[in-house]
């Protein structure tokens, strides 16, 4: 699949986008770091074999479109999904933050992630 097959993938899943609680964790002798999502769901999912990280996208808005950053999300053992990550300004961010998982293997998105720029999916006309 391409990039702009996938892009068109995930920007027609908008409207089917799930919010994501957060959860307060900790770990002994580490702290969660905000803005650090993936490295924050593979300390935690490494440490807690029954969970398991889950990639995808996190709607931020836009104008004109919507806006999508990559994002990474835990999934416990009974299939439930939860953010691990704090955010600055949690009370007025996280209840607008909405979730469509990665649609592919692990690797194509970690692949994504070392290309830099590509960890943001824009979706022209389609807003929210």
């Amino acid at each position: 699949m391409s990039r702009f097959d996938y892009e068109r993938s995930i920007c027609a899943q908008l409207r089917s986008a799930k919010g994501v609680a957060f959860r307060d964790v900790s770990l002994e002798n580490w702290s969660l770091k905000p803005a650090d999502c993936h490295e924050n769901v593979r300390k935690w999912a490494d440490a807690h074999p029954q969970h398991s990280a889950i990639h995808g996208w996190v709607i931020l808005g836009g104008n004109g479109g919507t806006m999508l950053a990559a994002h990474s999300v835990v999934q416990d053992e009974n299939g439930a999904l939860f953010d691990i990550t704090p955010i600055k300004d949690e009370d007025r961010i996280r209840p607008t933050m909405r979730f469509i998982v990665h649609d592919g293997d692990e690797r194509l998105f970690l692949e994504m992630l070392q290309e830099g720029t590509r960890n943001i999916i824009y979706c022209p006309g389609h807003s929210l």
